[in-house]
């Protein structure tokens, strides 16, 4: 588990319980915790797609070996979200000679002819059901890809949420209200709109550091020929 944790889906759901007015009677005014979860599962699947949220981010190592051209995801990425840092121009690079050389997404028709040369390194990937790379790997070889976590479980009370608990809450506390027709409502909507705004510039800032090494510094991935 990482050094920071989020409020479960449990304690936010007493939370938004009480904000309502609900904290005494509970589900005596309808107020039900399949509808309260609804309002937090909701909010937390539309402040997940709204951005590449910071705490979201990963990387992970995998290896390549000769002959082979198939990665599979991390198992906790979203297939669809792999992330491309700033200043970067690919969310896949290779470690070559030492160094972490960017991979070019798209392998052209007419390169499938050359998938087995075996002269380089792969320098090239399409993403299917696995990542394919191009060409086949000629030695052993790692490759870091970037991506976003998938969402994962948030429908149990220990479950925990992968962005900001805060976001999330405010976001569903401001549904609710709205669906209550409690008078408030709107002094919600402003805040969660301030909070998005915030947090989003906090998340960019911190974005331009996001990286470790200085893709700036390395060069274009060449072939390789091996006598």
């Amino acid at each position: 588990m990482p050094a920071f944790t989020y409020r479960t889906l449990g304690t936010l759901r007493q939370t938004l319980r009480t904000r309502l007015g609900f904290g005494a009677s509970g589900a005596a005014t309808g107020a039900s915790d399949e509808l309260l979860n609804s309002f937090l599962q909701s909010a937390y699947a539309h402040c997940y797609e709204m951005q590449d949220w910071k705490k979201m981010t990963a990387w992970f190592d995998s290896s390549v070996g000769m002959g082979q051209n198939l990665i599979d995801y991390p198992a906790d990425a979203n297939p669809d979200r792999l992330y491309t840092p700033p200043g970067s121009r690919s969310p896949l690079w290779i470690l070559y000679s030492g160094s972490w050389v960017p991979m070019e997404e798209g392998i052209p028709a007419a390169a499938w002819d050359t998938m087995d040369n075996g002269n380089t390194y792969p320098m090239r990937y399409e993403l299917y059901d696995q990542i394919l790379l191009w060409p086949k790997a000629n030695a052993l070889y790692t490759v870091k890809i970037w991506y976003i976590k998938k969402m994962g479980s948030f429908s149990l009370d220990n479950d925990r949420p992968l962005l900001d608990d805060n976001l999330i809450f405010l976001h569903a506390l401001m549904t609710a209200k709205q669906h209550y027709k409690q008078p408030d409502a709107g002094l919600y909507i402003q805040q969660w709109q301030e909070m998005v705004t915030k947090i989003r510039a906090h998340s960019i800032g911190q974005n331009k550091v996001i990286r470790r090494s200085r893709p700036d510094d390395i060069p274009d991935p060449r072939p390789v020929v091996v006598p």
